[in-house]
């Protein structure tokens, strides 16, 4: 609290549109820095404010990085992985605080348009776990509904997973619609004859069953290793199956 770099602080405050901080909310108090006491020497100033955990609750005081706020709390480091008991997988640092810092963004313009309306600042808050329980939400409630986490080969759609191609590169597509799919996807995969037309794997009923499931896996992993990513891509483009050769960050 050094009385000298208040006085710039309450100067630069004086003339700003947006105030963004991400201290927590006991620390902002004892600078003086907390909501009520901006909004009441500049009513019109806006305030956005990134918490860990939010404002109320046991863990609203805790600290909290996107590590652990945004992936580790909800269910993305804990479900995500291939293999149930694996311990859980490194977090990718930053996307959290991106997408927080953009859910605060949008935040922030709607309060400086309602600042154009009425003329008065707002107050805005975006917390990392309520933003990653938000992103994870739509996965977090199938689980109610037979999805079952952690995922395996045989526990995933068959046309809906990566296969490793004769280049070292996976295959990955997403198909939901599984009977209109299935004769373009079997027909590039190379999948036999006698099985195109089966109904245990033709159609999305035949291929829920878990010995069928199993069984077109273990097909479409060895289907796939004698074909190139990139040959088995545009064979699958001319069916229109989405999908995609799996990329790496680096």
């Amino acid at each position: 609290k050094d009385p000298e770099h208040m006085k710039v602080m309450q100067n630069i405050l004086s003339q700003a549109d947006v105030f963004l901080t991400s201290t927590r909310e006991k620390g902002l108090k004892k600078l003086g820095l907390d909501w009520e006491t901006l909004h009441a020497k500049y009513p019109k100033l806006i305030m956005g404010h990134v918490t860990g955990w939010g404002l109320y609750g046991p863990k609203k005081d805790d600290s909290g990085l996107d590590a652990v706020a945004f992936f580790g709390a909800n269910g993305l480091l804990t479900d995500t992985l291939m293999e149930e008991g694996a311990p859980p997988i490194y977090s990718p640092t930053g996307m959290g605080d991106l997408t927080t810092g953009t859910m605060l963004a949008v935040g922030v313009l709607a309060a400086l348009h309602k600042r154009d309306v009425t003329g008065e600042g707002d107050y805005v808050m975006c917390s990392l776990n309520g933003t990653g329980s938000w992103v994870s939400s739509a996965v977090a409630s199938a689980t109610q509904y037979g999805y079952e986490w952690p995922r395996t080969s045989y526990t995933s759609g068959p046309l809906s997973q990566g296969y490793l191609c004769k280049d070292g590169k996976y295959f990955y597509s997403m198909v939901n619609e599984h009977d209109r799919f299935w004769p373009a996807y079997s027909a590039a995969m190379g999948v036999p004859e006698e099985m195109r037309t089966d109904p245990r794997y033709a159609t999305r009923d035949g291929q829920l069953q878990p010995d069928n499931r199993r069984y077109m896996v273990d097909v479409l992993r060895e289907c796939a290793k004698k074909q190139n990513s990139d040959e088995l891509y545009k064979k699958m483009m001319a069916g229109d199956v989405p999908c995609c050769v799996l990329a790496k960050y680096e």
